[in-house]
């Protein structure tokens, strides 16, 4: 399986600008939605992280 966009820099820049973008929406839902810190979250493919660090901000998971 390949990645749509490549691993490239252009496709890292892509995913951070589309992070930005949502992250004033997601990080209230996040808020609403999780209850508790979970203790362990799992990063599987999940390209550069950007969201995959929102989700750790939101929650405190480390």
């Amino acid at each position: 399986m390949s990645y749509l966009f490549k691993d490239t820099e252009r496709a890292a820049h892509r995913l951070h600008i589309f992070a930005n973008m949502f992250a004033s929406s997601s990080r209230p839902f996040l808020q609403a939605v999780v209850g508790t810190a979970p203790e362990v979250a799992i990063d599987l493919g999940c390209g550069p992280g950007y969201t995959t660090r929102l989700l750790a901000e939101v929650t405190q998971c480390k």
